[in-house]
């Protein structure tokens, strides 16, 4: 038989380690040969080593997975394999261990002593949770070998149940020194190293992100009571920590060329933690946690094109754009800098200043505790606020810790009281409605503020998604970006819900009425662009106001104007070869907002329309040209109020259709049966 391709592995780990090669990359072009079939593989093991090697669950094809280069695994390449992996994998210390001093000391303390309480808790677990565990831990029937452990497998099915084992056991250890259940975690702990959960395995953030997300009670059990565990164990799972989580790169923080909002998220409380508990001596908790700090200063930065992180117009970017609901990384960090308060760990002024920005903005597009639904990225209608009030209190008393003058933020607790229009947390200022209007050009949105209403334009572009749409998520969602423009009144009912609504028609948009399951993509997975290089989508502001929040970049004004210039991308995933344009202008000034939609073209023989609004019926009349609506209008029409009391005025010429009834319509999820056309109505009035 003739060997085509081969690649080495090195064997130098006990316990079992993922093996991950690309027919693709590897074998798919061997000299001049091409071919898309293999025909025989050969495993072969050196004859001058002695011991056995073990090969389980074999996956001759599997869907594409992202591939890193691993310690033991050196010559993968292929897609995905970028520089900063590298580089951070095998990263060297960029600064020297040194003689800690007293106030580098009394930080890590001060450190300790904020950690300590949350990861113990206040007492024991009570007799009948540990029992409860002991069961759990016995049905994975750990047992010695004379090759290792053998036991029930791990896999990101029972990671939270292993969690909650080691949870449970290292809390009534810390609290009582029990012997057999520390015994108990031991094995577990080993088990779970045998069975390559460990460092150098494919179970890592970059690779299995579910995994990572899994693995998040892991380090606080395991830091509780790490001072327990002999040196051997305690570095292996240090290893393992830092691993799967990929922070071995914080040894050279300058080595990242931008930092992942998922890690931030997952990882930067976690990461403070095993610093101060899992580090031999006091001299390296000291150089990860200065490194560290250069860590939250780097994400703090602003990042290049798609990638995550900060952006010149102050907006953070998570999957490749604008997505303020997916960014609970701040809430973690804000919580993680709460952590550092009184140390030597702290960042410096101008991360602060840049995470304030971003909170700043944040609020402003932010009504009720929810985004509007252009930015609600694969979560119709349930875009919430990431950042509680007391989040937002813990970041503007951060900043007289960070300046070192103690004093708190006035000027962000100001701003908090003007956009929600309430003092609860800050009752000692007095607060008035923060109006105007705000460029997002990253968005690409604007956000129209006047008295006690807010408006929110939502466009995308061929760089830009839209929407966002996963296997059981956000199915009907391909319009939410269209041009939509969303009206909502702070603190009261605005009609806005999921139930019912027929997802052809999106207040502010200009769309195809198509039936149900041709909204539904064929693809699993698909975001909606633009048709290529059409990216002529952004807002501009005038009159500024010099909202010292912001600073330089002066992107509030106190009127402003949206502009679109759309063509629809079908491809392969709708109707093909569907020619639809047209280019949207809305100007907001003097408290109004006047909509122009122009060069429209389509081909096809489906009804176009655009949207007025749609909301639930709530016991009120539609008001037509001063006659109230009882069911339907349909023909000309000038003036409109709406049933939340909101009102239009529409140019000479256009026909209007309103309908006040009852509608049904397919869950976003894409699992219901679609009904029937004629009962494709919604619990909304309708208006295009």
């Amino acid at each position: 038989m003739n060997i085509l391709h081969s690649f080495s592995i090195l064997l130098n780990f006990k316990g079992w380690r993922k093996v991950l090669r690309s027919y693709k990359y590897d074998t798919e072009i061997v000299g001049d040969r091409r071919s898309d079939d293999i025909y025989h593989v050969l495993i072969e093991c050196k004859t001058n080593v002695r011991g056995c090697i073990f090969i389980d669950n074999i996956q001759w094809v599997k869907e594409r997975q992202k591939r890193f280069r691993t310690p033991y695994n050196p010559g993968i390449r292929g897609y995905y394999s970028d520089e900063d992996r590298a580089k951070e994998q095998f990263a060297s210390w960029s600064i020297p261990l040194e003689e800690a001093c007293k106030n580098d000391l009394d930080s890590l303390f001060i450190i300790k002593g904020k950690l300590l309480p949350i990861l113990s808790g206040k007492m024991a677990p009570s007799k009948q949770l540990v029992d409860e565990q002991i069961a759990n831990f016995a049905k994975y029937k750990i047992k010695e070998t004379a090759d290792g452990l053998c036991g029930k497998r791990i896999t990101g099915d029972n990671l939270n149940e292993i969690q909650k084992i080691l949870s449970i056991f290292s809390k009534y250890i810390y609290h009582t020194n029990d012997k057999n259940i520390l015994n108990r975690f031991v094995v577990l702990a080993k088990h779970i190293l045998d069975q390559g959960v460990a460092y150098g395995s494919h179970n890592r953030f970059s690779s299995d992100i579910k995994f990572a997300y899994s693995f998040r009670d892991f380090a606080p059990a395991i830091c509780l009571i790490a001072d327990k565990l002999t040196e051997e164990l305690r570095t292996k799972l240090s290893d393992m920590l830092y691993w799967i989580h990929e922070h071995i790169g914080i040894r050279d923080p300058h080595s990242y060329s931008n930092i992942s909002t998922d890690k931030i998220y997952v990882g930067c409380v976690q990461l403070i933690t095993k610093n101060v508990f899992l580090y031999e001596t006091n001299e390296e908790r000291i150089r990860a946690m200065k490194l560290t700090k250069v860590y939250f200063e780097k994400f703090l930065i602003k990042s290049k094109g798609r990638c995550d992180g900060f952006k010149v117009d102050n907006t953070c970017f998570h999957h490749s754009t604008f997505y303020p609901h997916y960014l609970y990384a701040l809430k973690e960090l804000i919580n993680a800098l709460d952590t550092l308060k009184s140390t030597n760990f702290q960042i410096k002024p101008t991360g602060y200043e840049q995470l304030k920005k971003t909170v700043y903005l944040i609020l402003v597009l932010c009504v009720n505790e929810k985004f509007s639904n252009g930015l609600c990225g694969r979560y119709p209608f349930n875009a919430y606020q990431i950042l509680p009030g007391w989040s937002i209190k813990r970041l503007v008393y951060l900043r007289g810790d960070i300046y070192g003058d103690n004093q708190f933020d006035r000027e962000l607790a100001m701003a908090y009281n003007n956009l929600t229009l309430t003092n609860n947390s800050f009752p000692f200022l007095k607060y008035r409605p923060e109006e105007g209007f705000w460029q997002v050009n990253y968005g690409p949105l604007a956000i129209y503020r006047k008295d006690d209403w807010a408006i929110t334009i939502k466009g995308l572009t061929s760089k830009l998604w839209g929407a966002e749409i996963y296997p059981n998520e956000n199915r009907f969602g391909k319009y939410q970006s269209y041009g939509s423009i969303d009206l909502r009144y702070i603190n009261r009912e605005n009609g806005h819900s999921i139930e019912g609504f027929n997802w052809n028609f999106v207040p502010g948009t200009t769309t195809k009425v198509l039936p149900f399951h041709q909204l539904n993509p064929n693809s699993q997975r698909y975001d909606e662009y633009l048709y290529k290089d059409y990216d002529f989508v952004g807002s501009l502001r005038f009159k500024s106001i010099g909202n010292s929040i912001l600073g330089r970049v002066d992107q509030h004004g106190e009127v402003g104007m949206f502009a679109m210039d759309f063509r629809q991308n079908e491809g392969e995933n709708y109707e093909k070869n569907d020619y639809f344009t047209f280019r949207k202008s809305v100007i907001a000034i003097d408290g109004k907002i006047f909509v122009v939609v122009t060069n429209l073209y389509f081909k096809h023989n489906h009804q176009l329309v655009t949207t007025i609004f749609q909301l639930d019926l709530n016991g009120e009349n539609v008001i037509v040209n001063d006659e109230k609506l009882k069911k339907e209008w349909n023909g000309e029409g000038y003036w409109i109020l709406d049933n939340f009391s909101t009102g239009y005025i529409l140019s000479e010429g256009n026909h209007l259709c309103v309908k006040h009834s009852e509608q049904i319509s397919p869950h976003h999820s894409g699992n219901e049966e679609e009904e029937e056309e004629e009962e494709e109505e919604e619990e909304n009035d309708e208006d295009s």
